[in-house]
């Protein structure tokens, strides 16, 4: 039997209510920055995108409708595009066909509840995880709890411990 047929794909969801204990510290200092920088500016995207790339992992941010603000290099190597052709285009148009409905389903989610996702087992040609992986969705809100702009990124299991 296939091993990858009977792979699962695990959904966690957490209120922003409890505290993301995140342990990488330029991952909390991004966070830290999006609460308090938005609407970004063009000085503020830069020293975002320069956050953003001295992680380890993949990140990305959007806005409330799908279009991408930003994404690191190691996120423009795993599409295999450069980050001019991506930036600024809607993710959708990044999305497998085949990953369409969970990442969808994600989105909207997120967005009607203001609610982080965590997501493991994601297997596929684009978005694929290695098992001791996960993809955080973390929605950026103001002081009213208003969505202001979606985080995204992957984390090893051992740095996250959700809320």
């Amino acid at each position: 039997m296939n091993k990858e047929s009977n792979s699962k794909v695990l959904i966690g969801i957490y209120s922003l209510h409890n505290r993301l204990f995140v342990s990488n510290p330029i991952l909390k200092k991004i966070i830290k920055q999006l609460q308090i920088d938005f609407p970004l500016t063009f000085i503020a995207l830069e020293k975002l995108t320069n956050l953003a790339n001295q992680l380890d992992e993949i990140f990305w941010l959007i806005d409330k409708n799908g279009t991408i603000l930003l994404i690191n290099n190691i996120f423009a190597q795993l599409l295999g595009e450069e980050k001019v052709k991506i930036e600024g285009k809607n993710y959708i148009d990044f999305i497998p066909s085949s990953q369409m409905k969970i990442f969808m389903m994600i989105d909207n989610y997120v967005k009607d509840t203001n609610q982080l996702i965590s997501i493991e087992g994601v297997k596929g040609k684009v978005f694929h995880l290695p098992s001791d992986k996960q993809f955080i969705v973390h929605p950026i809100l103001n002081a009213k709890n208003n969505l202001k702009t979606i985080a995204g990124f992957s984390i090893s299991k051992s740095k996250f411990n959700g809320i």
